[in-house]
């Protein structure tokens, strides 16, 4: 979705910016000159360089074989056809153009350094925080509230139960007793 967004988003940028190219020019007042009541135009700016067109290809240079024309000026509509048919049956068929080579793609290099350091003040935070914890649960309460925490572990699920439930009624029980 927001792919999308920003697709859309530079896109209208180019519009907008391909409208101003073509009014700049040469001899034009500056009043002639398009201004974009666009409200992100000024805010792309940014995108500025990064939307420059592809270089346009010379079709000087071709010859009449990699252009596609090969007709003759004497030649009947019949004979044009079947030299197209034989031109195209004699040329690969590519995807590419014969001189493109495909796209180099790099994977991307992560500093392990960067990463390592991170990872290291993660685990001294978790070593602190523990440390509090531990400080914390000096008490003999705590120590009595472990032991039965283990012990609860080492029961089954249904003895569990049964047990809270018994340690439950006698807090209550003792809680509530007058002195």
């Amino acid at each position: 979705m927001v792919r999308k967004k920003w697709l859309s988003l530079c896109a209208y940028y180019r519009k907008e910016k391909a409208k101003v190219k073509k009014t700049l020019i040469t001899g034009s007042a500056c009043t002639d000159v398009y201004n974009s009541n666009w409200f992100a135009f000024d805010s792309m700016h940014f995108l500025g360089e990064i939307t420059k067109p592809r270089p346009t290809q010379s079709t000087q240079n071709l010859s009449k074989s990699q252009c596609g024309v090969d007709r003759t000026v004497n030649s009947s509509p019949e004979k044009e056809h079947f030299e197209t048919a034989n031109q195209i049956s004699a040329e690969p068929s590519t995807s590419r153009a014969r001189n493109e080579e495909p796209p180099v793609s790099h994977q991307r290099k992560y500093s392990n350094d960067n990463v390592d350091e991170h990872f290291h003040e993660i685990l001294s935070s978790i070593a602190k925080s523990l440390e509090v914890i531990i400080s914390n649960v000096d008490s003999r309460n705590a120590t009595v509230g472990t032991f039965v925490t283990q012990t609860l572990d080492k029961l089954p699920k249904a003895k569990q139960e049964k047990l809270i439930l018994q340690i439950n009624k006698l807090i209550y029980n003792i809680s509530t007793e007058n002195d």
